[in-house]
């Protein structure tokens, strides 16, 4: 296809038409591909190769306009495509900026997925042999473009690629530490309520506060916090050797204690005033576990650490290996390096933890979303793990003790019959 042909339809095609742009630009490599290898068995073409654009050529020259005429539900399919192509993977090197700014356009009638398939175009371009470099020379373009209330999440993919980037980051971090804060309670984990941003902005310092004593307390700084994951209700941040829990309220606010269960240094409710003080999110700091390593998951244990929960009255909806952890020091909250003594009704116990703190090397509940007391009316089942079996297992073993009970008791009373007859 000549660049005459290629203009002419895309410009007869409708703005935002992206299934037309991707198909013509497909179009114009396939061909392209054609030629170059009928070309290179025919040597007079060869000659008058020169007398064509290439695909390059052509799409290099009207990239913005190829851009404009791309939609912004499917911007990320465009740039892969050219990506994954020998001839055309230099574009993104060439025409970085404007891709860049192509991602980050906002209006009114902004598509929030576009930042989202930004964020993913930047995490596959670091994955390439030379794309921390193109991101390395480009990060001020990145970072220009880029909101503060997306600057966490960006600064997640720029870091660690060097450390003059690293210290320009952690500047910009500390100087918008608020909308950082704000940025993390801005979750799609949290409830969506009428006021939810007068809720977040009525705790963004209350966070931001939290967040700057873990710091402190790890001496970590604001560029060290790593997102590692979520679990059903919350965002998971690891700060040093603490965990972070952002999200919404969960299934069960005030849960049975146990040895069992992870001690959490803080668990508590955000509130929102216009709903008469309702939670709308919740916040919960924990010391750092070990996680099981799927060599090492023995099924045994799972059932024990359930079963130990179950007899204490106990029931846990959600048992699976990815909520346990092991244990790197005693089972008591600490902050600054010293243990805490936090009262269980503070962080949603109904009750004292009974027994002695479990020690370094125990397994213990981390996700305590799915705990709750046997006689409660609200119990929710996970849909995925091994609790109901363990419980099908628990009740079944729980019905053999209590037989063998029974008859060990009439054993005993009719030696005692035998031994009053004597």
């Amino acid at each position: 296809m000549k660049e005459r042909q290629f203009l002419k339809e895309i410009n007869t095609n409708k703005k935002g038409s992206y299934k037309s742009t991707i198909e013509l630009v497909n179009k114009l490599l396939e061909e392209n591909t054609e030629i170059s290898v009928y070309n290179k068995k025919n040597i007079f073409l060869r000659f008058f190769r020169h007398r064509n654009k290439t695909a390059k050529q052509i799409i290099l020259k009207n990239f913005e306009q190829i851009l404009n005429r791309t939609s912004n539900s499917d911007l990320k399919n465009l740039i892969m495509i050219l990506f994954g192509q020998d001839s055309t993977s230099s574009i993104i090197n060439e025409k970085f900026e404007s891709i860049i700014k192509r991602f980050s356009i906002v209006n009114n009638n902004e598509d929030e997925s576009l930042f989202y398939q930004k964020i993913y175009f930047l995490k596959e371009l670091k994955k390439i042999p030379d794309g921390e470099k193109i991101i390395k020379d480009n990060y001020e373009i990145i970072l220009k473009n880029s909101e503060n209330k997306d600057l966490f999440q960006i600064v997640q993919i720029l870091k660690g690629i060097s450390k003059e980037i690293d210290d320009v980051l952690e500047q910009q971090l500390e100087e918008n530490h608020l909308e950082v804060a704000k940025s993390l309670l801005t979750t799609y984990k949290i409830e969506d309520i009428d006021n939810k941003k007068k809720s977040v902005q009525d705790y963004t310092l209350t966070l931001s506060t939290m967040i700057e004593e873990l710091l402190k307390s790890e001496n970590c700084r604001w560029i060290d916090i790593n997102r590692i994951g979520c679990g059903s209700y919350s965002d998971v941040y690891a700060i040093g050797n603490k965990i972070l829990k952002i999200g919404e309220v969960r299934a069960s606010y005030e849960i049975p204690n146990h040895p069992r269960i992870l001690q959490p240094l803080i668990r508590i409710n955000f509130l929102d005033e216009k709903r008469k003080n309702k939670p709308f999110a919740c916040v919960e700091i924990t010391d750092k576990v070990e996680t099981v390593d799927k060599t090492n998951e023995n099924l045994e244990e799972l059932y024990k650490v359930y079963a130990e929960l179950r007899e204490a009255g106990i029931i846990w909806t959600d048992a699976i290996f990815e909520n346990v952890g092991i244990l790197t020091k005693p089972n008591v909250p600490s902050l600054n390096g010293q243990d805490m003594n936090v009262a269980p009704n503070s962080v949603g116990f109904s009750n004292n933890n009974k027994g002695k703190p479990l020690d370094k090397g125990d397994m213990v509940i981390l996700d305590t979303d799915y705990l709750y007391k046997e006689n409660s009316s609200n119990i929710l089942w996970a849909y995925r793990g091994y609790s109901e079996g363990f419980e099908k297992r628990w009740q079944q073993e729980r019905q053999q003790k209590i037989a063998k009970e029974h008859l060990d008791d009439k054993e005993n009373i009719r030696k005692d019959v035998g031994e009053n007859e004597r």
